[in-house]
Parts: C-alpha cells; sequence; structure tokens
C-alpha cells in the first residue's frame, strides 16, 4: 500500500533531503523528480490533512521554503498517495509548476486587512438621513407601483452606502499599495466587519517599501483597524489546474 503524504508545497529544488523543523514539530522531506521537488511529511490518513494542529506546522514549512527556495504554495490539507502519485503529478504538470515558479521567483506576497467599526457607519448613516433633507415622498402617497419602489429602496438604501463608503476607503489604501506592487487583488466586505481585503505580490527587495506605504495610510486613516501579514508565498496568485490522481 502506498504511503500517504501531506503536500506542503512545490520547490525549485532537484535536491532530495530531509530535515526536520523544531516549530513543526515532524520531518519535512523533499521528493524530488525532473528538476522539482515536493515537500512532504508523513500523514496517518485522508482525515489528517485538516486536523487543526497542521495549521501551525504547515505556516512553519511555508516559512522555511519561502527563505531557501521559490516555493509554489498548495492548497492547505493537500494529501498525496505515495511516491508514485507525487512523480505522476510531476510527469503531468512540470511544465506548468516551472512555468508559475519562474513567475515567483524573487516574489512574496503582503496581505493587508482593513477593519471598521460597523456599528458606528450604521449609526452615521442614520443621523445623516435623520439630519439630511428628504427627497423621498411618504409612504401612501403616489401609485402603488411607485410606492413599491419607494420602500425596495428604503429597504436597500443602508447598504448601498455603506457599500459606498467601503468602495471609497478601498481605494485611498488599495491604490497606493498596489502601485508598489507587481500584481494585487482586494475584496471588498467579505463580512460586515471586514471592510477591505487585499493580497499584493511584491519583489523581495520592496517589502520594506511596502511596509513603510503601509504604516502611511494605517496613521493617516486612524478610524480603521489595519491588518498586515506577509511575507508568504504567493497564496493569492498560484494557479496551479490539476488534480492528485488525475489523468
Amino acid at each position: 500500500m502506498n504511503k500517504l503524504f501531506y503536500l506542503y508545497g512545490i520547490i525549485d529544488s532537484a535536491e532530495s533531503f530531509t530535515l526536520t523543523l523544531p516549530e513543526a514539530g515532524r520531518e519535512i522531506f523533499n521528493l524530488a523528480d525532473n528538476g522539482l521537488g515536493m515537500v512532504v511529511s508523513r500523514a496517518g490518513g485522508w482525515e489528517a490533512g485538516l486536523l487543526s494542529e497542521n495549521l501551525y506546522a504547515h505556516n512553519a514549512v511555508m516559512e522555511y521554503l519561502l527563505e531557501h527556495y521559490t516555493v509554489l504554495p498548495v492548497r492547505y490539507g493537500t494529501i498525496v498517495a505515495g511516491e508514485k502519485e507525487i512523480t505522476d503529478l510531476i510527469n503531468c504538470y512540470g511544465g506548468e509548476f516551472k512555468r508559475q515558479l519562474h513567475r515567483f521567483r524573487g516574489k512574496v506576497e503582503m496581505g493587508v486587512k482593513v477593519l471598521w467599526n460597523i456599528e458606528q457607519e450604521q449609526k452615521e448613516y442614520r443621523e445623516s438621513e435623520t439630519s439630511g433633507v428628504s427627497i423621498i415622498q411618504e409612504p401612501g402617497s403616489g401609485s402603488p407601483g411607485h410606492r413599491y419602489l419607494l420602500n425596495k429602496y428604503r429597504e436597500k438604501a443602508p447598504q448601498m452606502q455603506l457599500r459606498r463608503k467601503a468602495e471609497q476607503a478601498a481605494a485611498l489604501i488599495h491604490n497606493p499599495l498596489a502601485a508598489r506592487s507587481e500584481e494585487a487583488c482586494r475584496s471588498i466586505l467579505r463580512t460586515p466587519a471586514l471592510m477591505f481585503s487585499g493580497a499584493y505580490l511584491l519583489d523581495r527587495r520592496n517589502v520594506d517599501g511596502f511596509r513603510a506605504e503601509y504604516q502611511h495610510l494605517k496613521k493617516n486613516l486612524p478610524k480603521y483597524k489595519f491588518l498586515l501579514s506577509g511575507p508568504w508565498p504567493a497564496f493569492s496568485f498560484a494557479n496551479i489546474n490539476c488534480m492528485a490522481g488525475s489523468e
């Protein structure tokens, strides 16, 4: 029976090695073939991939790999069924792995999240509506169809206004950070409290400049709570279109 391996990532090294990282608490192997390496550790079963204790080990291994190699990250919790499946993956998708490793050589990912006080934002909206001059007719006036549209507008208006405020604030944050990056992506209001989330791919040499820009934004937008992560492998930009065991 094939031994199961937990797969951390793919690296640009054909050197087979075994090491033990105290932070990860397990032995790590590089299973190399055709100029590439698959960095793995032993796994007890398919259900072992997503055990909560694996998250800390996974991050520790990825930090080590990023420091020493170009690394193509895979989905957290990926399990492969032995060395034959490793070889099959490299034989089938090796060209794509190498192309993406070349794309990420010398680059890292930084992440920025920005939280806002959603209750305060909603309160400010209600106060602005109360103090402002309303151009909306009173309920009961106009045709039934017109009243229906007015009611729908009243239902949607708070969410629409909050979305507009989030878009405006996000542009102030994202644009200067993206200008310092090779590639960038962002999302708005993943949750009501998470106003903005951005990922930035940048040259390692530009990390300090990126952090300085982040600190500048944080200082000048004190009403928001900023969170910075990284440097990490390019989790948000890697696109591995393959499946373990697929043809």
